[in-house]
């Protein structure tokens, strides 16, 4: 169905507004706290009614899915990218998710980092993160929300170094950094897979049963639902790139409570809800990602239980609960990953957001009841089994020292051979420029 003005109208205004802060709190003409707070609040505001205006549209309507076409970013020869928006019943649940929760973090964030030095530098990577996580949510092909992915990805990447005073921060920010773009490798050729093969990467078109039983192969289903799957394992910490999701919690709270206890590490399970129809049609794609789901959530069910702090507990919890939900896709039950989806995410932010005071009412509760809490048995002495276990769980079954090793590490010795590579290139092209203007100026003088 082909959206009329109205639909239009809305469902631009959705991820328009935190666009349009983006812009303006980037270009620095909004210097003062409450300026720079005042704009982020009714920006974000403006997207959450523009989403209750459009659902209660679509509710009038019956909720069809709706292709919204918004024009054209470039055209070159017969290839375009159209700025389309995909309307659909996922869609907007997931979206208004997204409105809501990013209006409550801002709303939280204001007097949490009253006063802090780089606050307007958090509320702008807000605004960028929402302005892509709706381009995620509500794009209508992949290019779009491959643009909104990378969005997405950069401003998470950049609150995780928010303190960049200390170097453990900037360390865990470069780490989610590499892992993105890594694994953002196969959103990029599952994009153009598509592109190559059917000409379109349009979910209405090239997600079709249609389009899937008849001109695309099992061979290439299954290739573009592997590579779906890789760039969706990255976004979501699951195994085996799931190290950096403990680190991104040295960001603030309130970044970590929307991005890796909400929605930016949920971005990963949309992505495989979008292309469930594909998932249908790989097998292997969809055991792949039952395998991957159960791994890391037998993964994080042991290594949570030894994280001495609880903003470590939770992001392992997040990351348990995001592969119950990679089984559940891989499995076919989208409806249920769904409803999982929205309520995980927000259970999620809630627990993320009052962690400062856990701490406190525990030991508070734990003076009132003279020790123990309620249902608490002293401590036993651990057997030698246990004591291992424990010890393995702690080091997180070592996987952040793979990831380190086989990861990292390798994608920095690359960085530094293509940065000696482009110096040496410069040097050889600057020793070349001299002897090239001496032998001009020699003709030049030689005419006269």
């Amino acid at each position: 169905m082909q959206a009329d003005p109205i639909w239009t109208l809305l469902a631009a205004g959705v991820p328009l507004f935190p666009a349009l802060a983006a812009v303006l709190l980037g270009s620095g003409g909004f210097r003062s706290e409450r300026t720079t707070v005042a704009l982020s609040l009714t920006a974000l505001t403006l997207s959450l009614a523009s989403w209750c205006a459009l659902a209660v549209h679509a509710a009038m309507a019956g909720f069809p899915p709706t292709e919204v076409m918004l024009g054209n970013w470039f055209r070159v020869a017969d290839y375009g990218f159209e700025l389309s928006l995909l309307l659909n019943g996922r869609a907007l649940v997931v979206s208004g998710t997204v409105a809501a929760l990013n209006l409550v973090v801002a709303a939280f964030a204001a007097p949490y980092l009253h006063r802090e030095l780089g606050i307007r530098r958090f509320f702008f990577c807000l605004a960028v993160f929402a302005t892509g996580m709706q381009g995620v949510v509500l794009g209508g092909s992949l290019d779009l929300l491959f643009a909104g992915w990378e969005l997405v990805g950069l401003s998470s990447a950049l609150l995780i170094g928010f303190f960049h005073e200390r170097s453990a921060p900037v360390r865990s920010g470069l780490r989610a950094f590499v892992t993105y773009r890594v694994c953002d490798i196969g959103l990029l050729v599952g994009t153009v897979l598509l592109h190559h093969v059917l000409g379109t990467a349009e979910f209405l078109h090239a997600f079709a049963p249609s389009t899937l039983d008849h001109n695309l192969s099992p061979t290439v289903a299954t290739a573009v639902g592997l590579c779906l799957l890789f760039a969706a394992c990255g976004k979501a910490a699951q195994l085996p790139f799931g190290g950096w999701l403990t680190r991104a919690m040295e960001g603030p709270t309130p970044s970590s409570a929307l991005f890796y206890g909400g929605l930016s590490v949920n971005a990963g399970v949309y992505l495989l809800l979008r292309a469930s129809p594909l998932l249908e049609r790989a097998p292997i794609a969809a055991g792949m990602t039952v395998a991957i789901g159960a791994f890391t959530a037998l993964y994080a069910g042991l290594a949570w239980r030894a994280q001495p702090d609880v903003k470590g507990q939770l992001a392992l919890a997040t990351m348990g609960q995001t592969g119950v939900m990679f089984i559940e896709i891989g499995l076919g039950f989208t409806g249920l990953a769904t409803v999982h989806l929205v309520a995980s995410t927000c259970v999620r932010t809630w627990q993320l957001l009052r962690s400062p005071n856990t701490l406190a009412e525990a030991l508070a509760a734990r003076a009132a009841h003279g020790g123990l809490l309620p249902g608490q048995q002293p401590t036993r002495s651990p057997s030698a089994w246990n004591r291992r276990l424990y010890s393995y769980a702690f080091r997180g079954v070592g996987l952040d020292a793979l990831t380190e090793r086989w990861l990292v590490t390798p994608f920095f010795a690359a960085g530094r051979a293509l940065d000696r590579l482009e110096r040496r290139v410069v040097k050889a092209a600057g020793e070349k420029a001299p002897h090239g203007a001496d032998s001009g100026q020699h003709r030049e003088s030689h005419a006269k």
